[in-house]
């Protein structure tokens, strides 16, 4: 009996000790990374979009393709040690006082690489490297307002959201397509003079997500069968009808899906303005700007993690801890920080993390076990990617939609290949 106690306070003692451990490693990566972050050498890129751009999302995925990138991390002293991390990206629209721009970010070695396919694809283009344009705002909680969140899947990454092959934009007459960024364009365009919405959308390879494995699994459940399982006897499991249409419709989407490349991504946007020019009333369609990209067969975009609490108590010193959730936001957002950065209180936050518990089991009651939140970053594949930043035709005909001239001659000669 005195062994068995000897054995459990042991176990106790090195769980402990274990956790503190783990917490201090947490601390120390995530300041390492946070290093990193500051010291990285970003350029931001404005793309001036042409009055006729004919070409269908399927040209951005060509594009996007020379963002599948896995260098950067190095080896595990430098991914540690020096708080490397893989190399990122970040499409960007931004609609200052109702005027819309598109921006890309990235980092400084890859400008050449970028606009070398990017001219491929788009010859009437325009690319200039200009300066960050969040740094015009001096952020501060006394003199402005801020509505912001984050947008996670609202269901598995190998569920596919609506693209822009279901909406029809790979072919057929301009007056008949349906463009599923128009919505979000036209709330953009409709901001006036004072306020401005920016919208950010992080990402990188997939190099360390076995999503497509998951995927396989998924459709080997549904079709029960192993993952390893032939070919004949998947067929012979849709002729024989043990399928129903939604579960085959599900199947050969995902298999579609997982066919592409994929990134890690991260998607955040914010509404800000100084106090006097706020209006509370855009928040309903800024939350809501992601839900034409929505397919409620498969997948789609909600609000996580928002400039919000659900509780009065959650911020109980007049307002100081929304404040500082808003700054909060805003600095993420101009320094491209991923979804793991997200906590300000990151590192020794276990009374932050208990409460966050509470306010959920409050929440939910009895269904809190279900009520379990999106993952941060998520899996887009480069059709879907691709839907959610691209180049508009005619069809997205937004008056504050600057396009330049489409007579411009050719790409520069001297880029290279």
């Amino acid at each position: 009996m005195q062994t068995l106690v000897y054995i459990l306070i042991t176990a106790v003692y090195g769980y402990i000790a274990y956790y503190l451990w783990n917490m201090l490693f947490h601390k120390y990566v995530k300041t390492k990374n946070a290093e990193f972050i500051a010291n990285y050498p970003w350029i931001t890129l404005e793309i001036k979009i042409p009055r006729d751009v004919t070409k269908s999302p399927a040209a951005m995925e060509v594009v996007l393709e020379a963002f599948y990138q896995g260098g950067g991390l190095g080896t595990w002293f430098d991914k540690y040690w020096k708080g490397n991390m893989l190399s990122w990206f970040s499409l960007e629209i931004a609609s200052i006082g109702g005027q819309i721009y598109f921006f890309i970010r990235t980092h400084k070695k890859f400008k050449n690489i970028i606009e070398s396919h990017i001219y491929a694809q788009y010859p009437n283009i325009e690319i200039h490297e200009v300066e960050d344009y969040t740094r015009r705002v001096k952020f501060d909680t006394s003199t402005h307002n801020l509505t912001g969140t984050h947008f996670v899947l609202t269901g598995k990454d190998y569920l596919p959201i609506k693209t822009y092959v279901d909406y029809g934009l790979e072919g057929g007459k301009e007056e008949t397509k349906i463009d599923p960024m128009t919505p979000m364009l036209e709330f953009m365009g409709s901001l006036r003079p004072g306020e401005e919405v920016w919208y950010q959308i992080l990402f990188r390879s997939d190099k360390f997500i076995k999503w497509k494995d998951e995927a396989r699994e998924a459709v080997a459940k549904m079709m029960m069968r192993k993952p390893e399982a032939g070919k004949e006897e998947a067929a012979k499991s849709f002729t024989e009808g043990k399928l129903t249409q939604g579960e085959k419709d599900t199947i050969r989407v995902i298999e579609k899906s997982i066919t592409k490349n994929g990134f890690e991504v991260f998607i955040r946007a914010l509404y800000l303005a100084e106090k006097d020019k706020f209006d509370g009333s855009r928040g309903v369609a800024f939350m809501n700007m992601m839900k034409s990209f929505g397919s409620p067969a498969f997948n789609g975009f909600a609000p996580q993690d928002d400039t919000s609490f659900a509780f009065p108590w959650q911020d109980n010193k007049k307002g100081d801890k929304i404040a500082k959730k808003k700054a909060w936001m805003f600095k993420t957002f101009v320094r491209r920080t991923f979804g793991e950065y997200l906590n300000p209180m990151d590192g020794f936050s276990f009374g932050y993390e208990i409460q966050i518990r509470i306010d959920k089991l409050l929440r939910y009651g009895i269904k809190y076990r279900e009520a379990k939140p999106g993952k941060p970053s998520f899996i887009l594949n480069t059709e879907e990617l691709a839907t959610l930043y691209h180049f508009p035709g005619q069809v997205a005909a937004t008056p504050s939609f600057k396009r330049i001239s489409s007579t411009k001659a050719e790409a520069p000669t001297n880029l290279p290949i």
